[in-house]
């Protein structure tokens, strides 16, 4: 983002000065409430776009059926601005250019957010009382306002759940596919052999690549999140500090393996260009055992269809049943290669996958360390607040009368800004364009420039670099415009001043060079003979497109659209004109042109 420079200061609060732990811990509250980084996209998207202005009292937001309007959020505004780091608008860039829009957005978000953390904790029964934290704003000397009360009770009840020190365990783990593979494992372990080369042979867990077999330090929570399981932390956190454990089935989580059961229902023979495949049916089981049982049932006479959508691992197989499409010998590797070598419904032993991932598995594992209250970090934090985040939503949406509407427009956001650069001070101004779009040379180009805050009184200047040859800016309302005379790029500052406040800032524009075709004329086309001409074009971008806006070819011709050749064999005499466009990147271009067709 260019460098900026402001000289009005941003608003603080004014705290009464009552000398106590309470007003301490508030003030600690306040800061870290505003200054959370927001960890979980909500998914609270599609939010409509439309004109009007904004007075206060219009609605910003409906959060379960209760409204809230235009002075709520742009108070929410005023409360956070000043303390989000600008590092914590990562991800808002949707909202706009400027940092003070991206705020904005985060803003937004932070306020849907802290109404799902509150109605979410209700609804599994944690609250806190909106009148203990108003008796505390009270005593503390800060006023009593729904945004204030609003943000320290989210704060308060992420607090209560995610807490900052928690139980932790430091844990390695190895996933093994079954009981008798997670026993060997054990024993190699108890053996002296490394606990790392082990895993590598065995652990079936697919995010090894990631973690490794060394799960670090973990709460509860964290240890099935990072698993993928509902069990893993209950079976470690139980476990006994210093002792290889295991191997314990659990049947939650999802690992890197399984075996197929499979029949070949059609053949197709080698040919030139591709080789021999067969297609396929097949069920597939979490384990040996579990596809010797589907084995059993198939010789029994069950239908496979319907075993695959009662058993079946593979995605699709509840609605699709057994089918899995057709396997071509030249992939066929490992010990799928085994099944062309079945009869057409002869039933297959199984035959093991580690390219599929499937429930249940065996945890072989050692507990490091235990700290029954380490503090987290900040990563283990986030990943905690996102995943309690995504469960007070989905615990809301299962309510039948729940429901998220953002009714905030461009407008309203505008609006909204204004009053809190407004905020800062008599005059405050704020240059809304944080880049200028681009333009092109020899046409003509126009701009206005538009600021957050005072409105009136203004005046615009350059204090470093220049424009472009052939544009100028209005002093009075920020208008670039003229007739740029070459291509290439400028970079500038400008300044917007009332004599009270002024913001300055770089900004860079980029003149394009235009397209132009070159192409005069076509040459003539002779009937039954195989013409071909490449239209040509100058552009800055090396990719030009081309169409024919008006008129056509004659019969027989044709126009590629990315080449710009136009090729064919005309079948008849005759005159065609028609109207070329060339497109590149940035610009385009027409050009009438003729075409004759002669014997």
């Amino acid at each position: 983002m260019p460098a900026k420079k402001k000289v009005n200061e941003r608003g603080t609060y004014t705290i009464k000065s009552k000398q106590s732990k309470q007003k301490s811990r508030l003030r600690q509250i306040i800061i870290i409430a505003v200054t959370v980084v927001v960890v979980a996209a909500l998914g609270l998207v599609g939010w409509s776009i439309y004109n009007s202005q904004a007075p206060f009292n219009e609605p910003a937001f409906v959060i379960n059926g209760v409204t809230y309007d235009m002075g709520y959020y742009i108070e929410t505004l005023k409360s956070y601005y000043g303390k989000v780091p600008s590092q914590n608008l990562s991800g808002y860039e949707s909202y706009g250019d400027q940092e003070i829009e991206q705020f904005a957005g985060y803003v937004e978000e932070q306020i849907i957010r802290n109404h799902i953390i509150i109605l979410g904790s209700k609804a599994l029964g944690i609250e806190v009382d909106r009148s203990i934290v108003e008796a505390e704003l009270k005593e503390a000397g800060i006023e009593v306002t729904d945004e204030y009360v609003d943000i320290i009770m989210a704060q308060k009840l992420l607090e209560q759940q995610v807490p900052a020190t928690q139980p932790q365990v430091h844990v390695q783990a190895i996933l093994a596919e079954n009981e008798a593979a997670g026993l060997r494992a054990k024993a190699r372990l108890e053996a002296g052999e490394d606990f790392e080369e082990v895993a590598t042979e065995v652990s079936r867990f697919p995010g090894a690549d990631v973690y490794s077999n060394d799960f670090g330090w973990l709460t509860q929570r964290e240890a099935d999140l990072k698993a993928g399981s509902e069990k893993f932390g209950e079976i470690i956190f139980s476990a006994e500090t210093g002792v290889i454990t295991g191997p314990v089935y659990d049947e939650s989580v999802t690992k890197k393996f399984g075996y197929w059961v499979m029949k070949v229902v059609e053949r197709r023979e080698a040919t030139e260009d591709t080789s021999a495949a067969i297609k396929l049916k097949g069920i597939l089981a979490g384990s040996w055992q579990e596809a010797e049982d589907i084995i059993e049932q198939l010789n029994a006479g069950a239908d496979m269809d319907e075993l695959a959508k009662e058993l079946s691992q593979y995605p699709g197989a509840a609605e699709n049943g057994a089918d899995v499409g057709w396997l071509y010998e030249s992939q066929a590797t490992g010990d799928k290669a085994f099944l062309f070598t079945l009869e057409v419904d002869e039933i297959s032993r199984p035959i093991s996958d580690d390219l599929v991932t499937t429930k249940g598995g065996y945890w072989v594992f050692k507990v490091l360390e235990r700290d029954d209250n380490r503090e987290l970090t900040s990563e283990q934090q986030n990943t905690l607040i996102e995943d309690l985040l995504a469960r007070l939503e989905a615990v809301l949406q299962n309510e039948p009368d729940y429901n998220v509407e953002n009714l905030l427009t461009d407008e309203k956001r505008i609006f909204a800004i204004d009053q809190v650069v407004l905020a800062q001070g008599k005059g405050s101004v704020f240059i809304r364009d944080a880049s200028l779009p681009s333009g092109i040379a020899g046409r003509e180009y126009e701009y206005k420039l538009e600021v957050y805050g005072t409105k009136k009184g203004n005046t615009w200047s350059i204090t470093e670099g220049n424009l472009p040859t052939g544009l100028s800016l209005d002093s009075k309302t920020g208008l670039i415009s003229g007739v740029p005379a070459y291509a290439g790029g400028a970079s500038f500052t400008i300044e917007v001043n009332n004599g009270i406040h002024y913001w300055s800032q770089e900004m860079f524009i980029q003149i394009r060079f235009p397209v132009s075709i070159k192409t005069e004329a076509l040459p003539d086309a002779r009937v039954g003979e195989e013409y071909a001409v490449t239209l040509e074009a100058l552009a800055e971008s090396e990719t030009v497109t081309w169409e024919i806006i008006e008129g056509s070819l004659p019969e027989g011709l044709e126009l590629d659209t990315t080449t710009g050749k136009i090729s064919g064999t005309p079948v008849a005499t005759g005159t065609s004109t028609i109207t070329i466009q060339a497109k590149d990147a940035y610009t385009m271009d027409s050009k009438t042109l003729t075409l004759n067709v002669v014997d």
